[in-house]
C-alpha cells in the first residue's frame, strides 16, 4: 500500500508505523489510512482513536477491516 501511494503521489510524505503505539505526534498528518489493521489489534476502538489523533483536526482518517 505504501509503495502504490509513493507511486500514485510522488509528492506524498508516506509513513509506516505499527499500532498501538504510534511515534508521531497529535495532528501531524493531513490524513491517516489504514487497510485491513483495526481487526488485527487487541483493542481497535483505542487504536482507531490513536490513528484519528494523528491527522489534522480538520482532514480525515480512514480504515478498512475485512468481514
Amino acid at each position: 500500500m505504501a509503495r502504490r501511494t509513493r507511486d500514485a503521489v510522488p509528492d506524498a510524505r508516506v509513513r509506516i508505523a505499527a499500532l498501538p503505539q504510534l511515534p508521531f505526534r497529535e495532528g501531524w498528518f493531513d490524513a491517516t489510512l489504514g487497510n485491513f489493521v483495526l481487526n488485527h489489534v487487541g483493542r481497535p476502538a483505542c487504536s482507531a482513536r490513536r490513528t484519528c489523533r494523528r491527522s489534522h483536526p480538520r482532514t480525515t482518517s480512514r480504515a478498512r477491516r475485512t468481514a
